[in-house]
């Protein structure tokens, strides 16, 4: 779905990634997200741009890590 709305997915990441979506916050993509300061978004966050035709804001979306 993010790919249809124009996004380049990776499976691996690396300084040109801007956005984590995650639902578990204990993986270590996610704690890299949180490191390297990237937006770390719950899944809902595609669907809403999807639905809504439009990006929408990331901190309606993001998940904290317990710490």
């Amino acid at each position: 779905m993010a790919e249809q709305m124009g996004a380049t997915c990776l499976t691996e990441v690396d300084p040109s990634v801007t956005h984590v979506v995650a639902t578990d916050v204990g993986t270590e993509k996610s704690r890299w997200a949180v490191k390297e300061n990237k937006f770390l978004v719950h899944p809902r966050w595609i669907e809403a741009a999807n639905f809504f035709w439009e990006k929408q804001p990331e901190e309606n979306f993001i998940i904290k890590i317990k710490q």
